[in-house]
């Protein structure tokens, strides 16, 4: 016999994933959820393959303990800047309903982590999954630069396949 996910032998609750020693039902990626708020903004999931994505890109000026992120609009102090820090699409706040923000590396990188609890920004591996689930030749994923861009001058690649349907000229 075996513990199942409560600890009870030969149980057959598969997950417990909130930990509260009640069993979940939920299966899938996104475990039933269909959309996560974070400092007042709604982000809906979508599941793709066995992963869970925001549908959208983040928009927070601020890490997940609550300490706020340098916004900087200059391109030169975004050039230099060893600090955490986001800028808007075009340098335009009119972009923030259709883009999110864009975070610099040490934004990204830093321990006290732009994601919500529980996420994380994706890694290489995790991004090379969603390529193969959308479709990338799985020989062609560790190739450096440039990758995807298959057929149709591109129009047949993972980034075409996961991209927006709208907001495209």
């Amino acid at each position: 016999l075996t513990l199942d996910a409560l600890g009870v032998c030969g149980g057959d609750c598969l997950e417990d994933y909130d930990g509260d020693g009640i069993c979940d039902e939920f299966s899938g990626a996104c475990f039933g959820a269909e959309e996560i708020t974070y400092f007042g903004h709604s982000y809906e999931l979508i599941e793709i393959g066995e992963q869970c994505w925001f549908k959208d890109n983040l928009r927070t000026p601020y890490f997940n303990d609550g300490t706020e992120i340098s916004l900087t609009l200059d391109d030169n102090d975004w050039y230099w800047t060893t600090q955490p820090a986001y800028c808007y699409y075009n340098d335009s706040e009119v972009n923030i309903s259709d883009h999110g923000f864009i975070y610099n590396g040490p934004a990204l990188l830093s321990e006290l982590n732009v994601c919500p609890t529980g996420w994380h920004i994706p890694s290489d591996g995790e991004f090379i999954e969603l390529e193969i689930v959308a479709g990338m030749n799985p020989d062609e994923v560790y190739s450096p630069g440039w990758r995807g861009m298959t057929g149709n001058g591109g129009t047949s690649g993972p980034g075409y396949v996961l991209k927006s349907t709208s907001l495209w000229d």
